[in-house]
């Protein structure tokens, strides 16, 4: 801690940032038990600018119009995106390093996992479709011929014969 200042409740520990030069509480640097005072050199505020700097090769401003250009919802899910970044995760494309749009964790890792392939995506978009409840158990049951002891199958044949019966009731057929 560089300096001690006196506010109006008493004594704030405040440093100096290294980068921007302004002096903040100790609570706006980030922890590094190397340094003397056991705090990093720069604010958290300077931390983040020269992430997105480094890493995807845009501004803290860039990054910010692009939150505010998906109206702050993932581009995949479009769940709303936690406020000031924290959570939001900054997709881009690894081979060429370009930024692709803000995600929530679970479709980043969704992606990370697939290893960005849009042919295992796709695979496993069309594995889940085809294989819901309903359908495997279907599929099941008329592998073993046992579509009527199955309850799956037997609750969706009651469904369709009440339909079918209150169809032909308000026909006035029977």
């Amino acid at each position: 801690m560089e300096k001690l200042r006196s506010d109006a409740h008493g004594v704030t520990p405040t440093k100096t940032c290294s980068v921007c030069k302004k002096a903040s509480a100790v609570s706006e640097f980030a922890k590094n038990r190397s340094n003397k005072d056991g705090l990093r050199y720069e604010c958290r505020p300077c931390m983040r600018v020269q992430k997105f700097k480094q890493r995807y090769g845009i501004t803290l401003e860039q990054w910010d119009q692009m939150f505010v250009d998906q109206c702050g919802r993932c581009l995949i899910c479009k769940v709303d995106l936690p406020p000031m970044g924290k959570g939001v995760h900054t997709d881009h494309c690894h081979n060429k390093g370009s930024v692709r749009g803000l995600l929530c964790s679970h479709c980043n890792l969704a992606l990370g996992h697939a290893k960005d392939n849009p042919n295992t995506l796709r695979a496993a978009a069309e594995y889940i479709e085809d294989y819901t409840e309903v359908n495997y158990m279907k599929e099941k049951c008329e592998k073993v011929k046992i579509w009527t002891e199955c309850i799956v199958c037997t609750v969706g044949a009651v469904i369709v014969l009440t339909v079918l019966a209150a169809v032909i009731i308000s026909l006035g057929v029977v």
